[in-house]
């Protein structure tokens, strides 16, 4: 891709290694922790509370403090979160207890709440406005591969010598992506991601906007807000459920556990690369949207562990496709100065998606089962969350030509 190998994308490898090394990290710990949490305990529940301690703080700081991330210096801030998250899963390696790993889980959360929207925002600082859909497909392919790198690896690690070494890793590659992203000059030289005088924006526009009025007011936002919250909750039911489905209903290893739900991780990287590749139209957004929630009753139905595979594989394409789309159009319908604070607060939207989605999965799945948890909530995605999107979305332009027979009577005297 060009972004990759073209003259000035020095700083750009840098960050795109950084983004991989810490995703392979991220991913073997997240599915040690899945798996360490519901063998100790037995419960979805407990699984569900995980996921909901990680998602919870990303809420709070979109919707509260999601504004002064635009005032934040992005390298400074970058690093000193990947320093933080070091220290958070090299203390997870340590504690084995539910409640602590709940409550390190909420203080990692807090990392990812900061460091996730200043990254997305840094992309345009590293590359040029034409190489911006490759580089968010380069991100988005390199994110999703270490994904299914780090689920099987983390799978393997935990099924022959357990969970801490993973979690340790994980801890050690906060630390090198810190030094790499540390390297990257142009994201010091920018300085901020907001205008530096922080009234301009305002000014010029006679007004000031808030972040839930700027999202109101454009089509592409709004599409966003209310159609990726809705299919985030669907992605919170599946990451509840997904290892109670694998180990409970189908009896599988954790070696399969993490080369299954590695195959939704390859299917994000397809997503990516096609979303990546050039420019689509206003439909592609709620067709991949109607696909994870077709895909989410697929895995649920599935008769037997390869239709489920297949039906993984198929929701990590959809799902990949959205993701490139969100991140290339949030920051082409937003200035600078307000980049990184929409995006927190979009964040802080598909986190609350995804937090409701871990509780509502997890009590379904207790209540009925694991099954009914997919299918009941992709169905939610098919009919909701796809016209909603389709109905606020931006609309096709139409140029209408003047009538020849007005013209011809405007010419008669």
């Amino acid at each position: 891709m060009r972004a990759l190998v073209g003259p000035g994308g020095a700083e750009f490898r840098r960050f795109w290694l950084a983004t991989a090394i810490s995703v392979l990290g991220t991913w073997m710990a997240a599915i040690a922790l899945a798996i360490r949490m519901f063998d100790m305990t037995g419960s979805p529940g407990w699984v569900s509370a995980l996921l909901f301690a990680e998602f919870t703080p990303v809420v709070l700081i979109g919707f509260l403090v999601g504004d002064r991330l635009n005032r934040l210096r992005v390298r400074r801030s970058l690093v000193i979160c990947d320093i933080g998250s070091a220290a958070v899963f090299g203390a997870l390696a340590l504690i084995s207890t539910p409640w602590a790993v709940v409550a390190l889980a909420a203080l990692g959360g807090v990392g990812v709440g900061v460091f996730r929207p200043l990254a997305t925002a840094a992309v345009p600082m590293l590359v040029a406005d034409d190489d911006l859909e490759a580089a968010n497909g380069a991100l988005g392919s390199v994110d999703h591969t270490m994904t299914f790198l780090g689920e099987l690896v983390g799978g393997f690690l935990v099924a022959t010598v357990g969970a801490d070494l993973a979690l340790g890793l994980n801890s050690a590659s906060f630390l090198v992506s810190a030094i790499l992203v540390s390297s990257c000059g142009a994201l010091a030289g920018a300085g901020r991601t907001a205008a530096p005088d922080p009234t301009e924006i305002g000014l010029a526009r006679g007004f000031a906007r808030t972040t839930l009025a700027r999202i109101h007011g454009s089509p592409v936002l709004l599409q966003i807000a209310i159609g990726w919250t809705i299919a985030t909750f669907v992605i919170g039911v599946v990451l509840a459920v997904q290892v109670p489905l694998l180990r409970g209903t189908f009896h599988a290893s954790p070696t399969v556990v993490g080369l299954l739900l590695g195959l939704d991780a390859l299917g994000l990287v397809m997503g990516s690369l096609v979303a990546g590749s050039r420019r689509f139209g206003r439909a592609a957004y709620p067709l991949a949207l109607a696909g994870i929630g077709g895909c989410a009753m697929i895995v649920g139905a599935a008769p037997d562990i390869v239709l489920a595979a297949l039906g993984f594989t198929l929701l990590g394409v959809f799902n990949g496709f959205a993701l490139v789309l969100n991140r290339t159009r949030v920051v082409r319908d937003t200035e600078p100065g307000e980049r990184a604070g929409v995006i927190s607060f979009l964040i802080a939207l598909s986190a609350t998606g995804q937090a409701a989605g871990t509780i509502c999965g997890g009590a379904l799945a207790t209540v009925v089962s694991e099954r009914w948890a997919f299918v009941a909530f992709g169905l939610l995605t098919l009919i909701v969350a796809a016209p909603a999107a389709l109905m606020v979305g931006p609309r096709a332009e139409w140029h209408l030509q003047p009538s020849p027979w007005q013209a011809r009577r405007k010419r008669r005297p």
